[in-house]
């Protein structure tokens, strides 16, 4: 790259980042808050009338243990209960992202065959979760280390989803994806253009992202431990942490959907286009 080419491209990552910040002045700043709560009501209506059903299956098990027997400790698992979160999380994409289409099951339905590269992830998470685990306990002899390392490495635990989830580079890779048309090179293709608008974005998507995790710790966290430690079943605090997180994370999608479509539209060329 000559010195002109780097000196311009230095000119539009400034330029970016300085278009980004604008979305703070009074005027903007109050479209961007009401155009997020309107997609946030939506998308939580929609979300929660489609597949709110799911978040029953786990307090359903639990209160029918002796119907499934040994099979009733897979379904309360960690991994089992950690792999429907990242399902229904792939269903808060699909209905937080703006579309033509009617958001009714055969809307849904053409993007499951997306979900296969994820099953795929979720299990290699799963594998090296289960051999990391054997070996930070054959290094620290400890259960409690151990589990504090798991929850700072692994996705299936809800501290983990508070931190992770709202980062702009896993949302605009998540909006990326279920824009293309999927597999191997959809995501690949996505991960490119995630990346990308995330470092052009980069002032604005960091503040969002702080403030999105000190909401979910100053307030969803500690909602999440106090029904942890009141005297109510497993199978109604399960349905009411869910039901928190979800509204939580919802809300942080329909934000940076917000950006996500801004962005992809006036700036197709440099977000949108591989070259």
């Amino acid at each position: 790259m000559s010195f002109q080419g780097l000196f311009s491209w230095f000119g539009t990552v400034g330029q970016q980042w300085a278009s980004s910040l604008l979305i703070f002045s009074p005027e903007k700043g109050k479209q961007f808050v009401l155009a997020s709560l309107n997609a946030f009501v939506k998308a939580a209506k929609n979300f929660f009338k489609k597949f709110g059903w799911v978040l029953l299956i786990v307090p359903f098990v639990w209160m029918t243990q002796a119907v499934f027997g040994e099979y009733a400790d897979f379904f309360l698992s960690p991994y089992f209960i950690g792999a429907i979160d990242y399902i229904l999380v792939c269903f808060v994409f699909l209905v937080v992202r703006p579309s033509l289409s009617l958001k009714n099951c055969k809307y849904f339905s053409r993007y499951i065959s997306s979900f296969f590269m994820l099953l795929l992830i979720l299990f290699s998470i799963a594998i090296v979760q289960w051999f990391t685990t054997v070996i930070l306990y054959m290094i620290f002899q400890s259960k409690f280390v151990v589990l504090l390392i798991e929850r700072f490495l692994f996705l299936f635990e809800d501290i983990s989803l508070f931190v992770f989830l709202p980062s702009p580079l896993f949302l605009y890779i998540g909006f990326f994806y279920f824009d293309s048309a999927g597999g191997l090179v959809g995501a690949l293709n996505a991960i490119i253009r995630g990346v990308r608008m995330a470092f052009y974005t980069y002032p604005l998507s960091l503040i969002l992202m702080f403030f999105f995790i000190l909401i979910g710790f100053l307030v969803a966290y500690p909602l999440f431990i106090l029904f942890s430690y009141l005297s109510i079943p497993f199978g109604l605090q399960y349905l009411i942490n869910k039901v928190l997180f979800f509204v939580y994370y919802i809300l942080v999608a329909s934000c940076f959907s917000i950006i996500y479509t801004k962005k992809a539209h006036e700036d197709y060329d440099l977000f949108v286009r591989i070259k």
